[in-house]
């Protein structure tokens, strides 16, 4: 539950294809991974608001995917 996903799409003319779905590695439940995210040419990064890292519990985390081809 809450733990996020984001999703690339890409557009051909007036048609939307899905590309992908971009999960966090190690992601958990309530994460809120995919709460903010910003683009920049092939390269994505995606907030996970409340991340625990260590013993840090919802701390956040920001993760990065670069895109080459139709692979991120």
């Amino acid at each position: 539950t809450n733990q996020g996903s984001a999703f690339v799409f890409t557009r051909t003319g007036a048609t939307w294809t899905q590309q992908a779905q971009l999960t966090a590695s190690g992601g958990s439940a309530d994460d809120l991974f995919g709460i903010a995210v910003a683009l920049s040419g092939d390269t994505a990064l995606v907030g996970a608001q409340a991340d625990d890292v260590g013993t840090n519990t919802e701390q956040g985390s920001a993760y990065v995917f670069t895109r080459s081809g139709s692979t991120w």
